[in-house]
Order: C-alpha cells, then structure tokens, then sequence
C-alpha cells in the first residue's frame, strides 16, 4: 500500500515566523535568521546589510 507510505508528505509544514524587514537589504527577516535589532531596526547578520543600513542612516541624518 505505497499510500501509507506517502502519509509524512501530507504533513502541513509551518511557515516561519517574519519578523519584519531587513533595514540594510529591504528582505524579510525571519525568525531563524541570525539579525541585530538596532534600536528596532532590524538587520542581517551580513557585512553588506549592515554597511547599507549604516549608510542609509548617514544620508538621513547627514
């Protein structure tokens, strides 16, 4: 009965949980993903992301 045996693959996955968007990349950020929380900003744990939410914070106050 290989219906029994594709039951696992009616399993309803969870979505991840969004925590919101990366300030520095503009992608979502989910609940897994290795991120700071800079004064409620969000950002990846990414080189790029950081230096891009750092310059878009420059060009705002500057």
């Amino acid at each position: 009965m290989r219906s029994l045996t594709m039951s696992r693959f009616d399993e309803e996955i969870e979505e991840p949980l969004v925590l919101g968007d990366c300030e520095g990349c503009g992608l979502e950020v989910y609940e897994y993903d290795e991120h700071f929380d800079y004064e409620g900003d969000l950002i990846h744990n990414d080189a790029s992301c950081v230096m891009e939410y750092f310059k878009n914070l420059a060009f705002l106050n500057g």
